[in-house]
């Protein structure tokens, strides 16, 4: 089993290390494919932005930020509440 092991976590090192590779080789593509896709779906990821949700809590926020909202003074203090 550990020599499976060995060889799964030696495979992903060496598939990281591609990929670090490829990402330096061609920086100036991938930042121009991601440039012209962001220009591509601009309104569908401004709408995406500002999609909204109800905590658990009750409180509406956006549902990029609910992270940050769940480590808040004011989400603890309502679940506490709850």
């Amino acid at each position: 089993m550990r020599n499976k092991e060995n060889t799964q976590l030696q495979k992903k090192d060496e598939i990281k290390v591609k990929k670090q590779a490829f990402r330096e080789k061609n920086i100036d593509k991938i930042k121009e494919y991601e440039r012209t896709y962001r220009e591509k779906n601009k309104e569908r990821l401004k709408e995406k932005k500002k999609e909204c949700m109800i905590c658990e809590c009750g409180c509406r926020i956006t549902k990029r930020s609910i992270k940050r909202h769940q480590a808040t003074k004011k989400h603890i203090d309502l679940m506490n509440k709850i």
